[in-house]
This record gives C-alpha cells, structure tokens and sequence, in this order.
C-alpha cells in the first residue's frame, strides 16, 4: 500500500512580509550596483532577468502596516487604508516596469535607472508614504487604542 501522504508535494513555505521586502530591496541594490559599476551592457541580460524577477517578487509580495483603531466594530477606516496601499503597491510595480523599459532600451539612460531606484529605495518600496498616511489618524475618545496589522496582497 502506497502512503498518499508522501507523494503530495511539499507546499513552500511563504517567507514573512519582511523577509519579502528584504530579498526585494537587495535585487534592487544589486541591480543599481551593476549599474554604478559600469558593467551594465556587459550585464544587460542578466540584470534585466533579475528586473523580471523583481516584478514577479512584487506580485507575489504581501506588505505589512501597522494601524491603530479603538472598538472592533469600527474599523472602516482600513477599507481606505488598503485602497492606498494596493495604489502604491501598484505605483512601485510601475516603476519597476518603467525600470524594465530603460534597461531594454538600445541605448540606456543609466542615470534615470539610478533615479528610479534611488527613489524605490528611498521610499523603501513606497511604504513610507503609505504608513505615514495610517499614521495621520487621530483618537478623538477615550477609549484605549489598538493596535493591528493590516496586510496588503
């Protein structure tokens, strides 16, 4: 008798949130590293796979934000907040895009490639404006505030 358990395939496990932003942010350092170093023409393919991976990385990513709300019932408020986080996330997919063109283009602008990923690392991956947004609700009661994650695919 065959065991059915041991012929299913293993589900990977998904790494955390943060551990996603991590690999992202790397591939972006490597990939603006190749470029200050000169050697981007003679890295052109393989720098443009990784941008194809960095894509599909940022697809796949969930980002993590922590917001505050005070009674369970009440958590309106997190509608828009994932609304502003799926717009950003979609903002840094463009960006990655419009990277993926610069780079495919016959004659490269190297310097609006660093621009573009000096601004993607700067803003690490557009997060910065998004929590500074959640950030901007105020308590106006006196009940304790709470905290929660809110996570956005």
């Amino acid at each position: 008798m065959v065991n059915m358990e041991a012929i299913k395939p293993n589900k990977a496990h998904k790494p955390s949130p943060a551990k996603q932003m991590k690999v992202i942010k790397q591939n972006l350092k490597h990939i603006k590293a190749t470029i200050k170093a000169g050697t981007l023409q003679e890295q052109k393919a393989s720098t443009s796979l990784l941008v194809a991976e960095v894509t599909a990385q940022v697809k796949e990513a969930t980002f993590k934000y922590s917001t505050e709300y005070v009674l369970d019932k009440q958590q309106y408020h997190f509608t828009a907040y994932a609304s502003f986080a799926r717009k950003a996330k979609a903002k840094l997919l463009s960006d990655i895009q419009e990277l993926q063109g610069e780079l495919n283009k016959p004659v490269t602008n190297e310097n609006r490639c660093v621009l573009i990923l000096n601004n993607l690392l700067e803003s690490n991956l557009h997060t910065i404006k998004v929590q500074n947004y959640m950030d901007q609700w105020k308590n106006t009661t006196t009940i304790k505030v709470k905290q929660k994650d809110l996570l956005v695919k």
